[in-house]
């Protein structure tokens, strides 16, 4: 980056990034943000079967069936809930909640019981791990609140989630 740019980045899956952030047309490889401003729903248009919660932006927690979903073709958020989202690929990972990445249905929960630090097993083989559900009312933020370091996930601050192979 340059200029005083700043900016979110994303590890690309193929595909190009062409419909861009903010609800237009999703291609492969690519993510989307979608939010409720005011509380209102709003559909965003992926062209996806499927669509897994990537990244949470808002206070407003995004709960699967509740304040967001998808179907064929779109992502709908509500209730303030603002997201970034990605394809959702295969059967998701038996919860229901979310889909999974690249087939695997590899996936653990990790809880920071009374905001106290705790790290929890890490299947190296699966890759890097990525947040699939949010469980907490507490934001997971990686880099402030959950991390990874190699065999293990770490959650700190009373984050609680779902993290899922990439």
């Amino acid at each position: 980056v340059d200029n005083g740019c700043r900016a979110e980045f994303a590890e690309g899956r193929g595909g190009n990034w062409g419909g861009g952030w903010g609800g237009g047309n999703a291609g492969d490889g690519q993510t989307i943000r979608c939010e409720s401003n005011d509380n209102r729903q709003r559909v965003c248009r992926t062209d996806w079967r499927r669509a897994t919660l990537v990244r949470q932006l808002s206070k407003s927690q995004c709960v699967e069936g509740h304040s967001w979903g998808s179907s064929n073709g779109a992502v709908w958020v509500s209730d303030g809930c603002r997201a970034e989202f990605a394809e959702g690929r295969g059967g998701g990972w038996g919860g229901g909640n979310g889909g999974n990445w690249g087939g695997s249905n590899y996936s653990i929960e990790c809880s920071s019981e009374d905001n106290r630090m705790r790290s929890c097993a890490w299947e190296r083989r699966q890759g890097r791990p990525v947040l699939i559900q949010q469980l907490s009312r507490t934001q997971c933020v990686e880099g402030r609140n959950w991390g990874y370091n190699g065999n293990s996930v770490w959650v700190n601050g009373g984050c609680r989630a779902r993290f899922g192979a990439r």
